[in-house]
């Protein structure tokens, strides 16, 4: 058995991964807030922009007729669905990191 790829091998990448992803979520949350809320709300209408052509490109590529209006109701639905929750997150007064744990990443 080599020494070289032993369990501290695996867990000090493990550790330098998480560092890394720690850092890269701390920078993207530092860089989101401070953008306006007219850029925020470009930014998330091409996010839905990209969900709703992801659904649509995924309901084109089966083999079998799934019903004429079951692609685009499950678009719809989705991204109805998420620009509600993204509408009270940008309404609400309360910061959405308080709900997650000091060490979530």
């Amino acid at each position: 058995m080599s020494t070289r790829t032993g369990g501290s091998f695996y867990a000090k990448t493990w550790d330098e991964f998480l560092d890394m992803m720690r850092d890269f979520v701390d920078d993207t949350m530092y860089w989101l807030s401070g953008l306006s809320d007219v850029e925020r709300l470009i930014g998330l209408c091409i996010f839905i922009l990209l969900l709703f052509l992801l659904v649509l490109a995924n309901g084109s590529s089966r083999t079998r007729e799934p019903g004429r209006t079951r692609s685009f109701a499950g678009a719809f639905t989705l991204v109805v669905v998420f620009s509600f929750v993204a509408g009270l997150l940008i309404d609400s007064k309360i910061d959405p990191g308080q709900f997650l744990p000091a060490n979530f990443l």
